[in-house]
């Protein structure tokens, strides 16, 4: 039987992660929860002010492909209309297969919607984000506690108790902190439920004693911005190679220079040398590897080397907590699926939560986080299975898989229903 919820009783949700995640569900919760009965604070050990918004890894010069599914959601916490001068959008999306013939060609235009999906530079998508939360902050929706540090989270009868270290002075040096112990304070926080959201190599979940199961592809990402000697009309390309893949994603041109964000999946080896490499070198070899789909390759930007694995939670909800984004699923980048499936998860969170608390059930109630996972374990495991499905099958010059792939990506040119159900899963909708 539920447990009923007590009328005058004010529940408190603490996020702990001010990452994309994070903040995005916090915006969410603000929106579909009544402020009157229930607090929600959002713990981050970065500052989160447009002033410092360098310090908060998140928000470099990556960028993120977001699915027609996550602008939908991204309109639902007011975030969109300041972030569309600042997307690119995606009319058609080629994948292909490097030393084969053939590929795959998905246009917006025959499945009646204005683009495939978006890309955006993740510094302008925390600027947006961060201005929406102090908004929220301002109108006492959501409370944030930023530069902040979660240093313990013990479970008690009805949800947990959290100790948490705020810097007052703003600051992240590890030296500078030394000088500044008196602007640490210490204070602790009864949260009914807590919301992990702090990363693939979360610590709290670690301090929690949820274990993680992975796949190390033994591939590394070299991931950057590069420049093109003419414009990409608005076309994402995915090549396959026996390597791995490299995606290169449409990015608005800045000061009339054609921009494209890569994602070089390499061998750990090679990315090893890659390091040591010119830049002028790097481009060399990427238009040897890639081809000239996109003209002209001319410059390459800030680099990132980021090994890639696959990291799953081995739970991702208990009684009064749960695990969201990268510290609940790592996924590999070759379909820019993972920031979509963590939002789509939060929006399906925020709606199980809402029900209850329209029910009067406690938030943390162990049914109302079941209810949130059965819902959204069958989108997960399909997203999750074919992101390895296609780390694995196209990182291979191995006969057989090539010989699958091919037919595979045959498949999809001639089948249309096999076509238009891959077109669905990358715009991150249920139905076209």
């Amino acid at each position: 039987m539920s447990q009923v919820l007590q009328a005058d009783k004010k529940q408190h949700i603490v996020i702990v992660g001010g990452g994309m995640v994070g903040i995005s569900l916090a915006l969410m919760l603000s929106k579909v929860l009544p402020k009157k009965s229930v607090e929600i604070t959002l713990v981050e050990q970065y500052p989160l002010q447009q002033s410092s918004i360098a310090k908060q890894p998140s928000f470099d010069d990556r960028s993120t492909a977001l699915s027609a599914g996550t602008a939908d959601l991204l309109k639902k916490i007011d975030c969109w209309a300041c972030l569309e001068p600042y997307v690119q959008n995606i009319k058609a999306v080629h994948v292909s297969d490097k030393g084969h013939f053939g590929g795959v060609r998905l246009e917006a235009e025959k499945y009646d919607v204005d683009s495939l999906g978006y890309v955006v530079e993740n510094k302008q998508l925390g600027r947006v984000l961060i201005n929406q939360l102090q908004q929220r902050v301002i109108s006492k929706a959501i409370n944030c506690l930023a530069p902040s540090m979660v240093v313990s989270c013990m479970p008690k009868k009805s949800g947990y108790e959290l100790l948490v270290e705020t810097n007052s002075s703003g600051s992240n040096s590890a030296s500078e902190n030394k000088k500044q112990e008196q602007d640490r304070q210490q204070h602790h926080i009864s949260a009914d439920l807590v919301l992990v959201a702090d990363g693939a190599d979360s610590p709290l979940r670690t301090s929690l004693g949820i274990g993680t199961q992975s796949i190390d592809y033994k591939q590394t990402a070299l991931i950057a911005n590069v420049s093109l000697d003419r414009y990409h009309n608005d076309i994402a390309y995915e090549r396959f190679t026996d390597e791995g893949p490299i995606a290169l994603l449409p990015l608005p041109s800045l000061g009339g220079v054609h921009r494209a964000a890569l994602v070089w999946t390499l061998p750990k080896e090679k990315a090893k040398k890659m390091k040591s490499a010119t830049p002028e070198n790097i481009v060399e070899q990427l238009q040897q590897r890639f081809g000239f789909r996109l003209g002209k390759i001319t410059s390459i930007g800030a680099r990132q080397y980021i090994p890639l694995a696959l990291i799953e939670a081995q739970e991702q909800v208990r009684s009064h907590l749960a695990i969201v984004g990268n510290a609940a699923h790592l996924l590999h980048p070759v379909a820019g699926q993972g920031f979509n499936l963590a939002l789509r998860d939060c929006w399906v969170l925020s709606e199980c939560l809402c029900l209850s608390d329209r029910k009067k059930i406690p938030l943390g109630h162990y049914s109302s986080l079941k209810n949130y996972l059965s819902e959204q374990s069958m989108d997960q495991e399909l997203t999750i299975g074919l992101t390895d499905s296609l780390a694995k099958l196209f990182s291979s010059n191995h006969l057989p898989k090539a010989v699958l792939r091919q037919f595979g990506l045959f498949s999809l040119n001639a089948l249309p229903f096999a076509k238009n159900q891959f077109a669905q899963k990358m715009m991150g909708i249920r139905s076209l």
